[in-house]
């Protein structure tokens, strides 16, 4: 694949943003890249806290994995934002959902359209995926998490390194947000309208596990549907990767 490193001035974030991005090569003969010469959907890889876009190059397998599959590979950086229209700080939802797609499809060979666009992510980028794809079905098509930090709540009381309060405001501005995946995914599954496909995954020794499995029963009885994958791991890039391989058979339609 190619990979290719960007500065782009955001008018959301009202700041530069770094982005990398991993694009197909093509190749008519099919002996060194895919033999579709694009445009390609594309996927949306967000990064846990304390990292940045590098972070899935420089931490998994994600390039080697994806082969020679005809898909581009778009890596924000978010900071430690959960992807928030921050209640001090910059607007990177608006970044992710809305500025962010729209200058991929206008600068590179990739597909327009919800269908075309899948969001996943890493912890704290869990949640961001999570938000993206239950908050914006009609953007993202489908939205995975690894190990997703989807309870928010718990940063309030077990605490963070960056405070929670300037993300989303006070705990109990927090729990009338859509940033509250829970009541998020109750509002979703009683509305009419476009719902995105969903994936999560965790660790079974991952203390993110209870909340994910927390999430996946409230998914399940407000009529969302989705697939829930836990396994023996950690909260490390060995389960990242893992889920990465099993989010590609996900995506192509495959029973996982």
């Amino acid at each position: 694949m190619i990979w290719m490193h960007f500065q782009i001035n955001s008018a959301a974030t009202k700041i530069p943003q770094p982005l990398d991005v991993l694009m197909p090569v093509y190749d008519p003969q099919g002996k060194r890249g895919t033999t579709d010469p694009g445009p390609y959907p594309a996927l949306y890889l967000i990064h846990g806290s304390r990292m940045n876009s590098t972070a899935w190059l420089r931490g998994s397998m994600c390039e080697t994995l994806t082969g020679d599959r005809p898909m581009a590979i778009i890596m924000p950086s978010i900071c430690n934002s959960f992807g928030a229209n921050m209640k001090w700080g910059s607007d990177y939802e608006d970044f992710l959902a809305q500025e962010l797609p729209t200058l991929c499809e206008r600068m590179l060979a990739v597909k327009p359209g919800r269908e075309n666009r899948a969001v996943a992510g890493l912890s704290m980028g869990g949640h961001v995926a999570m938000n993206l794809g239950l908050n914006h079905p009609d953007v993202f098509g489908a939205c995975a998490s690894f190990s997703g930090a989807v309870n928010g709540r718990v940063l309030y009381t077990r605490g963070y390194h960056v405070d929670p309060q300037d993300i989303f405001g006070t705990p109990e501005e927090f729990e009338q947000s859509s940033y509250n995946l829970f009541e998020t995914a109750r509002r979703l599954g009683a509305q009419d309208g476009p719902k995105p496909r969903i994936l999560l995954t965790c660790g079974e020794q991952d203390g993110w596990c209870v909340h994910n499995r927390a999430l996946s029963r409230i998914m399940q009885n407000a009529g969302l549907e989705h697939t829930l994958r836990t396994w023996p791991g950690a909260h490390n890039w060995q389960f990242w990767n893992e889920s990465y391989a099993l989010l590609l058979r996900w995506l192509d339609g495959q029973e996982v």
